[in-house]
């Protein structure tokens, strides 16, 4: 079982602090889920992409979708799919807990 997030739980965006603080309650709701479910052979983890190019992102300028392509601070939805499919097969014993996936040029 994985859930997916947005990175913004790491560093409580001050202009974006309600969206911050949801994610963090869905980050302990995630660590208490993986805790109670762990017994019973289910693993749980959470992938936290940055900005993923995808419809969330239709109402930026155009411009600066542009430059954030061209700068490499966007990711494309595969790379955060290839690191799902990555907890998903590891070993029964191994549990990835979180993951945080970055465009190379993105600073959190």
């Amino acid at each position: 079982m994985f859930r997916s997030l947005s990175e913004c739980w790491l560093n409580g965006w001050c202009s974006r602090r309600p969206h911050s603080a949801s994610k963090w309650a869905m980050t302990c709701f995630v660590q208490t889920m993986r805790r109670q479910l762990n017994k019973h052979g289910i693993r749980v983890g959470q992938v936290s992409p940055g900005p993923v190019i995808s419809a969330l992102l239709a109402d930026w300028p155009e411009e600066n979708l542009r430059k954030a392509e061209q700068n490499g601070s966007l990711i494309e939805p595969k790379e955060v799919a290839d690191a799902v499919m990555y907890m998903l097969t590891r070993p029964r014993n191994v549990t990835i807990r979180d993951m945080v996936v970055l465009p190379t040029n993105f600073d959190i």
